[in-house]
């Protein structure tokens, strides 16, 4: 009885992300495999977890210096972040099957190999195309890599040291997933052999190279037994109907909405329609001989829970990845937080998260879907108290003013994160169980894409659209120091009119690093004025200028967050609603995932 519960915990565990196909037969450690060699191959395919993990979130922290190095526009910066989830998310799909034919060593080396090499083309990129292609790469191998992980567990340990192992393995993504941040600031800030936010990518190096000399000799092949072969044809759909859709959402706004982009948000649906009806079709197929699989099974999505909780998650993580987008962008560039402590304030929503993760198992047997629906409700109540406390801390809040809405909102995540694969999943065939968990982190995967893009269109839209509003509220003040300064009115007021030009347009170009034509006018009419003046009223004239900007840049940003955050309200509110429309489930069959498991 005690070996089958581990055994049913195996199955539940796979189900983190792509787990492998439907007939694993693992092989038995002889005596002379110790212990320590079982743990060294978990070090080993651990390393992956770590780096994988450490990559989704470190690269938002180092988004604005990214955007001052390399002037990258808008719609570049959310390829680096949504672009890497989109690849990720397709290549989860197949990267499990593909470990169980071709060998599950084989492709974890290829993935790890590639994941390496594109960590240093990220940190060697001298302009954005580079950086954002070979983010593309990294999440397309890292897709290939992670698969591979639970599945090399489940062959190397014994089902009675599965247990302390899966706690080991959900350790790892919680310490990763919370480092992310505060690692990517400190290695920017400690700036290591002048190397600013490229560093991120490279400690990658080490790590890898480490990683493939020791799995070339310690790592064992294993495949399944009786694999079929891999639907590459759905694999090609789905990835070419995602990436038409996101594409346009992200790209849109700075090209000026042209028509292709509208053609390629239409071709997108149907492209993703005729992947609905090649995976009914090739689920309808009984043929003898060993044809394609299908992806997502159809007598699967038949299923209330399952078809219910894919929604359900493509739609609370619609909100997750793009609030960390935004909401560092706004520390960094509108509250002035340096990228330590940015990461420091988002620290809080990490370690909540974290202890939810640990405490979700007693949890889930009294409360089973309704602990869903708890993180919902946690989850749209951060958001709105994030929103209270932008309107009252105005734009300079400290780097502990928004703890608690983190806090809440954190612990609603780890709830949320660690009952959702358990809860969709109870009850289904074992035989199904890697079907529904790729399906399952796929959609969670490019929720976070397809939120990213939407968010973009969002929060920089606002941020253009608030100019306006934020340049005028600093005109009176910015009038009074000038004249103050002893400027002529018609001086003064020639200067104030250019700096709103300025401000106006550089909020509504494309990157806000840049410095626009109206701004470079502005600054030779304000010289023209003072070319008389003396020293002193010069740099009183600049100090007030300085704080102008700086404070009508806090107001645009504080304003363009908070609405921008009302997206995560309705985002998460409709979590909740759909949580109401899965089935109802004993909670004493709920299987919990290992804390910090995602």
């Amino acid at each position: 009885m005690t070996e089958t519960r581990e055994d049913a915990r195996s199955v539940r565990a796979e189900t983190v992300r792509a787990a492998p196909a439907k007939d694993v037969s693992p092989a038995a450690p002889t005596a002379s495999q110790s212990a320590r060699w079982r743990y060294l191959t978990l070090a080993i395919v651990l390393s992956a977890t770590f780096m994988q993990l450490l990559d989704v979130s470190i690269v938002s922290i180092a988004i604005p210096p990214i955007q001052a190095d390399l002037r990258a526009s808008y719609s570049e910066i959310e390829l680096l972040v949504g672009g890497y989830l989109l690849t990720f998310a397709c290549a989860l799909l197949v990267g499990g099957r593909l470990g169980d034919v071709y060998g599950r060593k084989r492709l974890f080396m290829i993935g790890m190999a590639g994941f390496t090499a594109t960590s240093a083309l990220c940190g060697l990129a001298g302009e954005p195309t580079t950086l954002v292609v070979a983010r593309l790469l990294q999440g397309l191998f890292s897709g290939l890599m992670f698969p591979q992980v639970l599945s090399v567990i489940q062959v190397v340990f014994r089902p009675a040291e599965r247990h302390r192992v899966y706690g080991i393995y959900g350790a790892t993504l919680g310490i990763a997933t919370i480092l992310g941040p505060l690692l990517g600031g400190l290695l920017i800030q400690a700036d290591l052999f002048n190397t600013g936010w490229r560093m991120i990518f490279l400690i990658n190096l080490p790590i890898g190279i480490a990683a493939l000399v020791l799995g070339v000799w310690f790592l064992p092949e294993s495949k399944a037994r009786d694999a079929r072969r891999v639907d590459l044809l759905g694999a090609t759909l789905v990835t070419v109907g995602l990436f038409l859709l996101v594409l346009p959402l992200t790209v849109g706004r700075d090209a000026g909405w042209p028509a292709w982009t509208f053609l390629m948000l239409a071709t997108s649906v149907a492209v993703l329609a005729v992947f609905v009806g090649h995976q009914r079709q090739r689920s309808r197929c009984r043929c003898a001989d060993r044809h394609e699989v299908p992806l997502i099974p159809w007598s699967m999505l038949r299923r209330r829970a399952v078809s219910v909780g894919l929604l359900l998650n493509l739609v609370f993580f619609l909100g997750v990845a793009p609030f960390f987008f935004y909401f560092i962008i706004y520390l960094q560039t509108g509250a002035g937080f340096s990228a330590l402590e940015a990461g420091l304030a988002t620290l809080p929503i990490a370690l909540a998260a974290a202890v939810a993760s640990a405490v979700s198992e007693p949890l889930a047997r009294r409360l089973g879907r309704s602990g869903l629906a708890a993180g919902c409700v946690l989850m749209t109540l951060g958001m709105g108290l994030i929103i209270l406390t932008l309107h009252l801390e105005g734009g300079r809040p400290q780097i502990w003013s928004f703890v608690g809405d983190l806090i809440i909102a954190g612990f609603g995540l780890g709830l949320f994160v660690s009952l959702t694969t358990s809860v969709v999943l109870t009850g289904i065939r074992n035989d199904e169980a890697g079907a529904a968990s790729g399906a399952l982190a796929t959609m969670q995967q490019a929720g976070g894409a397809i939120g990213i893009a939407v968010v973009g269109v969002l929060f920089f839209g606002l941020i253009g659209a608030n100019a306006n509003h934020a340049s005028a509220a600093q005109t009176a003040t910015l009038r009074a120091a000038l004249t103050a300064a002893t400027l002529p009115v018609q001086a003064a007021d020639e200067i104030v009119e250019g700096f709103r030009a300025c401000f106006l347009d550089r909020a509504n170009q494309k990157d806000l690093s840049a410095t626009p034509e109206s701004c470079r006018l502005a600054q030779q009419r304000a010289d023209k004025q003072m070319a008389h003046a003396s020293p002193d009223v010069k740099a009183a004239v600049g100090r007030a200028m300085e704080t102008a900007s700086r404070n009508a840049l806090a107001k645009d940003f504080t304003r363009s967050t908070a609405q921008t955050t009302l997206y995560e309200v309705a985002v998460f509110a409709a979590a909740f609603l759909l949580v109401l429309a899965l089935p109802r489930t004993d909670p004493t069959r709920i299987e919990t995932l290992p804390p910090g498991g995602v």
